[in-house]
């Protein structure tokens, strides 16, 4: 190739000599990530990670309200962008408890931190915690899968409560008889 400079207007100005650049050969292994063992919430995280869970709207709700779940998963800073959180119906404790939105979770990376934010609403007043959530990696420098959990949330979820007021409807044939 060619070296060149610019000037104030970005105009290159190119060297009229090539150059050339060697080195000596490199040889890379690539080895498959073994399927033996591999835990159900591996997503093809490679390094080693941590994850941490908090709640992005209160944790005193009703049946069906909208909770915001704030997922930070830390790892290499190299890895972050490819990182998948797991599949959260499939989590322990999770199936049949909420409802999880259809649309793709929004994320973010800052340093070395992937942020996800997972909108799901609670189907039952039996719900007393947002479960532990597991996020499963392979260790290059142990050759095997470790899993990492996050600490339960605990919540209070009640009943919708009816709603006592008439509808504009029943109030006028009540006000207005026939």
């Amino acid at each position: 190739g060619k070296g060149y400079s610019e000037d104030a207007y970005g105009r290159r100005s190119y060297q009229a000599e090539l150059l050339h650049a060697e080195t000596l050969p490199v040889k890379i292994t690539v080895t498959a990530i073994p399927a033996k063992n591999k835990p159900a919430s591996f997503t093809g995280a490679v390094g080693n990670y941590t994850i941490q869970t908090s709640l992005g709207t209160p944790n005193d709700m009703r049946v069906g309200d909208k909770i915001l779940l704030n997922i930070v998963i830390k790892g290499p800073n190299d890895t972050l962008a490819n990182v998948q959180i797991p599949d959260l119906c499939c989590q322990p404790g999770m199936s049949g408890l909420f409802a999880l939105s259809d649309l793709p979770p929004a994320s973010e990376v800052k340093g070395n931190e992937k942020r996800f934010v997972v909108e799901m609403r609670p189907l039952s007043a039996n719900v007393r915690q947002i479960p532990s959530l597991e996020f499963s990696f392979f260790d290059p420098a142990k050759q095997d899968f470790s899993t990492v959990k996050s600490d339960p949330i605990p919540i209070t979820v009640r009943e919708v409560e009816a709603n006592v007021e008439q509808s504009s409807d029943e109030k006028i044939k009540k006000d207005y008889p026939p």
